[in-house]
């Protein structure tokens, strides 16, 4: 599983979550979806005609989403993932594809909104709560991808996902070798997938007559520094650190720690 992500940019567990779990998470999760619909808190991040839905840090409202994703099976698997002893949580989101309506994310690398962070040992995960094809408009991903040498940092914030983010691949790889590289990552509930920061993903309208619902997370090596400089000024305040350039766990919750060192 781990060679697979090193050399692919992208792994797959399958039953990573019990199906009771998997039952409670979704039914909060669509609970706190509703809520937010009926108070205008849903945030469109769709890069194309119909709409994606986001709630971002579904976990302080809904404590149940940090603890799927502090599961023994999928705590191990990140660590390893990022060959580090503790893991820590940058964001996460609820993410909604509303059925038949549900619209496209254009290709791109989550470390153009990450790249503030160095090194760029982030990945992030993607917990099914429902079916995820493509016909639900599930994950795609370009394999190997993050070894393409890409790295643009352009935006900053899930909600602001920059399009033509695959022109820089084309200068880099070609056509040829994206079109090779194109895989659907296949999901059913209680499967996780995750994948690098500098893995070009996306996804395709939602079709289906089912609303398409995920939980997303960024992690990170918890060794991880800050780099101000590339932080907007306003954001700044957000990102406490400690001592030695690091996030504060305080405000950056750890997802996994290495069990010698508890």
């Amino acid at each position: 599983m781990v060679e697979h992500f090193e050399q692919n940019g992208f792994t797959i567990v399958r039953g990573a979550l019990s199906a009771d779990l998997v039952s409670q998470l979704a039914t909060d999760l669509a609970a706190l979806v509703e809520l937010a619909r009926q108070h205008g808190g849903l945030v469109d991040a769709s890069t194309g005609a119909g709409p994606v839905w986001q709630i971002v840090s579904p976990h302080h409202h809904a404590p149940i989403a940090l603890e799927a994703l502090r599961q023994g099976h999928i705590a191990q698997t990140i660590r390893e993932c990022l060959d580090c002893d503790t893991v820590q949580l940058l964001q996460d989101a609820v993410v909604v594809k509303p059925a038949r309506i549900g619209g496209a994310i254009d290709w791109h690398q989550d470390h153009t909104y990450t790249g503030f962070l160095r090194p760029a040992k982030l990945l992030s995960i993607r917990i099914a709560l429902g079916p995820e094809d493509a016909e639900h408009g599930g994950l795609r991903v370009l394999s190997g991808s993050h070894r393409w040498g890409i790295a643009r940092h352009d935006g900053f914030a899930t909600t602001a996902l920059q399009t033509g983010e695959l022109d820089a691949a084309r200068e880099v790889v070609g056509d040829a070798v994206i079109e090779a590289a194109k895989r659907q990552v296949c999901l059913k509930p209680g499967d996780i997938s995750l994948h690098h920061c500098r893995t070009f993903h996306g996804s395709s309208e939602n079709t289906s007559d089912v609303d398409r619902l995920t939980l997303v997370a960024h992690v990170f090596d918890g060794r991880c520094q800050l780099d101000a400089a590339r932080l907007p000024a306003d954001h700044a305040a957000r990102f406490s650190t400690l001592a030695d350039g690091t996030l504060d766990p305080d405000r950056f919750p750890p997802i996994t720690i290495r069990p010698s060192e508890r």
